[in-house]
């Protein structure tokens, strides 16, 4: 599958955290990255695919994410900090264009070779045992996470994330790591106030 594919369709809801409105503005929004920043999306597995992505800042705060490849990018790409962890983490948050109500999240956190991305509830664990996000989810198709209030995607980050793969020392399934390409660096993030 190509890879933008893959993110697409990730982002539309397939196997993904969702809700019907935004919870977070760009008021609660960071930029990790500096502003045209090149990071390695590499999918997990033998077969995962790698290629290059620029993160440009927009004038909002928010993210516009960019296959180098020249495909179709994704706007309106925001990270959240999760303030009561300790780790480097953050919730993602992205609507594909106004017109589509639904909003996808999806949680990053850092590891010792850049972040770490996990986008589908579907695939967290082998064993499928996502019942302890069950107070926060409603279950949809395909293990599809639909999320109804915004400490609900807190609580989903500590039970189901934060808990196992950031500080318990478990793998999930299926993941991306982002990767910094050698000394690729981006241009100096815009001042924001």
């Amino acid at each position: 599958m190509r890879a933008l594919g893959l993110i697409v369709l990730t982002l539309l809801g397939a196997c993904a955290f969702s809700s019907e409105r935004e919870f977070f503005t760009t008021r609660d929004g960071v930029q990790p990255f500096a502003d045209g920043a090149h990071w390695i999306w590499a999918e997990s597995g033998d077969s995962g695919e790698r290629f290059e992505l620029t993160f440009d800042l927009d004038d909002d705060g928010r993210y516009t994410v960019a296959p180098r490849s020249g495909q179709e990018p994704i706007p309106g790409v925001l990270f959240v900090p999760l303030s009561e962890t300790p780790e480097e983490d953050y919730v993602v948050q992205v609507r594909l264009n106004q017109d589509n109500d639904a909003v996808l999240y999806a949680f990053l956190w850092r590891t010792g070779s850049g972040y770490r991305l996990v986008v589908d509830p579907g695939r967290l664990t082998a064993d499928d045992d996502l019942s302890a996000a069950d107070p926060y989810c409603e279950w949809q198709s395909y293990q599809s996470c639909s999320i109804s209030r915004r400490e609900d995607v807190f609580a989903i980050y500590r039970v189901l994330i934060h808990s196992r793969f950031v500080v318990g020392g478990e793998m999930p399934e299926s993941y991306v790591d982002l990767l910094t390409p050698g000394a690729a660096v981006g241009r100096p993030s815009k001042d924001r106030k």
